[in-house]
C-alpha cells in the first residue's frame, strides 16, 4: 500500500492580512474623491482637463502604493513552515496563497484564499 505524504503545517495569515485592508471601502472612496475633485474642477475651470491626472496620480501615490508595499512587506516577513526564516516570496496555487522560501526552497501552504478584493480564510 502506498504511503501518503505527510501534511505540512499551514501558515496562518488570513486574518492578519485582512487587517491590512481598509475597514471601510466607502471611506477610502470618499477620501479619493475629496482629493481628486479639486483637480478635476480646477482643470474644467481653466480648460486644462489634464489636471485631473494629477489628482489621480496623487491618490495612487498616497493610497495605492503604500497599501501594496504594506502587503508585500507583510507577506515577505511570514515564516517558512520548515526552516522558520522569513519566506520572502509568495505565489498562488489554485487561488490559495503559498509561501516560497528563499532559504530552503520549500513551498508552504497558507490559509489565504485570494478570491476577490480581500483575502478570505480557507
Amino acid at each position: 500500500m502506498p504511503t501518503l505524504p505527510t501534511p505540512q503545517p499551514v501558515v496562518i495569515c488570513a486574518d492578519a492580512l485582512r487587517d491590512l485592508y481598509p475597514k471601510s471601502q466607502m471611506k477610502a472612496g470618499i477620501k479619493a474623491a475629496c482629493i481628486c475633485s479639486p483637480f478635476f474642477l480646477l482643470g474644467t475651470l481653466l480648460k486644462m482637463e489634464w489636471l485631473g491626472v494629477i489628482g489621480i496620480g496623487l491618490v495612487f501615490v498616497l493610497f495605492v502604493v503604500p497599501h501594496i508595499l504594506r502587503i508585500k512587506r507583510f507577506l515577505a516577513s511570514l515564516p517558512c513552515s520548515v526552516c522558520g526564516l522569513p519566506a520572502g516570496r509568495h505565489t498562488t496555487v489554485n487561488l490559495i496563497m503559498h509561501l516560497e522560501c528563499e532559504h530552503c526552497g520549500h513551498l508552504s501552504r497558507t490559509d489565504c484564499l485570494m478570491f476577490g478584493h480581500t483575502p478570505t480564510k480557507v
